[in-house]
């Protein structure tokens, strides 16, 4: 074999690797791009004198996913929300869409509705479109939330109904971000 054949051979053999790379890598960024990307986080609405937190799971993603269990370090009970129902036990075994989000009730600014803790973890587990199993943890902090503010007010000259609905709206599109 010559060094001409030997240097052929092996700009061959050089191209071949580095078209498999390319392959798998454009393989794992497709797969990537069209997996569910669920997260936790914790929504403040201010309506008139009173704060509200929420709890939202929702999947920015590309591509649906089925939530197997919701779980918190923490039991969520105040003394103002007592549930009749764990809200996260709601979120077993469920589809969750692409965009689509999930809320609950977590605290008030009234001292009855406050957590016995101000910083907690959510565990999402779920299985993505490949069915792999998959487990988040999500810190969250609800002093942080508290101090992040949406206002909602409404207008002062408002009936009961007009004045419901536009609470409604304002929280509605608050919501939508």
């Amino acid at each position: 074999m010559t060094l001409k054949e030997i240097i052929q051979l092996s700009t061959s053999i050089i191209a071949v690797i580095i078209s498999l790379v390319s392959l798998l890598y454009t393989n794992k960024i497709q797969r990537d791009s069209k997996k569910p990307y669920i997260v936790a986080y914790l929504n403040k609405f201010k309506v008139s004198n009173m704060d509200l937190i929420f709890l939202v799971i929702k999947n920015f993603g590309k591509t649906g996913a089925t939530i197997l269990s919701v779980k918190s370090n923490i039991d969520l009970k105040t003394k103002g929300l007592e549930y009749k129902n764990n809200p996260l036990s709601n979120l077993e075994n469920i589809f969750i869409a692409p965009n689509q989000s999930f809320y609950s009730g977590l605290t008030t600014s009234d001292e009855d509705d406050k957590l016995n803790e101000n910083q907690f973890t959510i565990t999402i587990e779920y299985l993505d479109n490949y069915n792999r199993k998959q487990s988040k943890d999500f810190p969250l902090n609800v002093t942080s939330a508290e101090l992040l503010d949406h206002v909602s007010v409404a207008p002062t000259n408002s009936t009961g109904v007009e004045r419901a609905l536009y609470l409604i709206a304002s929280e509605y599109f608050a919501g939508r971000h």
